[in-house]
């Protein structure tokens, strides 16, 4: 019986196992990304922001990862940049969250001005204490964020350009000077008209 004691009290040394036989394997080694395809990208980027009827003037570009509010609607494209021109004083930003169709797009604003400025079409409030310049068009929202006068003719040249915008369109104009409530407007070809519902 004083075997049988000895036997159940044995204690049984576990096994030792190594980690790297049990962690999954790699199947494939991760690639390098091109850099110099960005980098084409991003001259063509400056390219399209200094064509001769825009004077801009901008002379390199840093795109900034950034979400924001409209990208709860899910734009099919989202770009942000600062922009940088020879004026070393001047912060720009330009914004543009592109969307499948009008409808989207005009959801997202809508919401955009219901929960961000608890405002309506219309509606009197404020972006911040920087120059704003927002552009809605058919399926875009662009957003041009600067520390000095936005330059409204320029930008509405290249955006019409980019937007492939010649005639039979509509834009509703948010535009706000430092430290002021925001105007609105509407561009129609080629002119700003008074915001009316």
């Amino acid at each position: 019986m004083l075997i049988i004691l000895f036997v159940a009290c044995k204690e049984d040394k576990p096994k030792i196992l190594n980690i790297e036989d049990l962690r999954p394997k790699a199947t494939e080694t991760k690639k390098e990304q091109n850099v110099s395809a960005s980098s084409d990208t991003l001259t063509n980027y400056i390219k399209s922001y200094n064509k001769d009827s825009f004077l801009l003037e901008i002379k390199s570009l840093n795109p900034i990862e950034a979400k924001s509010f409209f990208n709860r609607f899910a734009p099919i494209k989202q770009e942000k940049f600062q922009l940088f021109t020879s004026d070393t004083m001047l912060e720009l930003f330009h914004s543009t969250w592109t969307f499948k169709d009008s409808m989207s797009t005009t959801n997202a604003f809508y919401n955009w001005l219901d929960i961000e400025h608890s405002s309506k079409l219309g509606g009197n409030f404020s972006f911040g204490k920087q120059n704003y310049l927002m552009i809605i068009s058919k399926n875009k929202i662009d957003l041009i964020e600067s520390n000095q006068k936005i330059p409204f003719e320029n930008w509405c040249y290249l955006l019409r350009n980019r937007n492939s915008e010649t005639k039979n369109f509509r834009w509703i104009v948010l535009s706000q000077a430092k430290k002021k409530k925001v105007q609105w407007e509407f561009y129609e070809p080629f002119s700003l008209k008074p915001f009316q519902i």
